[in-house]
């Protein structure tokens, strides 16, 4: 079998076909599993469910969440209209935070240009490189914002909070 590209999901692919480079880069991808499977056996290739991040009530939530921020981005010093509500951690000590996200805490309204610097690699962490997936380490509800990042959201979530109230 030929190897199929990467959007066309359906297709299985042979994967004693390919190079161990190019089966490496997938895993670091998370487009396959670290285990290889037995010679001349063939495995899919399965897509990840990031719905589980959302609950059913997430643009309510969303919502919510700029309107405490009176619409406004909450990085420190930017006075830009928030355009998305963004997920610095979708885990906690009590598992995934989906339909219990707490604003100024997992979750913080965002202009456009800070939510794209929120998911740069420099501040976004994903799950160590190399190792294998393990239970702790999901590659959908395991990333994250760095610690630096997150404290500047918290910084410019509370500095909004105290500015409200001195108004």
């Amino acid at each position: 079998m030929k190897n199929s590209k990467r959007g066309d999901l359906g297709s299985a692919i042979a994967l004693t076909e390919r190079s161990s480079t190019d089966i490496q880069h997938r895993q670091r991808r998370g487009y396959e599993s670290p285990v290889a499977p037995k010679p001349n056996r063939v495995a899919t290739v399965t897509t990840k469910d990031y719905s589980i991040r959302y609950a059913d009530n997430w643009a309510e939530i969303s919502r919510e969440c700029k309107r405490l921020n009176h619409y406004k981005c909450c990085y420190p010093s930017c006075r830009r209209k928030a355009a998305e509500t963004h997920h610095a951690l979708y885990l906690d000590k009590s598992g995934a935070i989906a339909g219990r996200e707490i604003a100024g805490v997992h979750i913080f309204p965002l202009c456009g240009q800070h939510h794209d610097e929120a998911h740069c690699k420099t501040n976004w962490v994903r799950c160590p490189k190399g190792l294998p997936q393990a239970s702790h380490c999901d590659p959908v509800l395991s990333n994250r914002n760095t610690t630096r990042f997150y404290l500047k959201l918290r910084q410019g979530w509370q500095n909004a909070k105290t500015q409200s109230k001195a108004a």
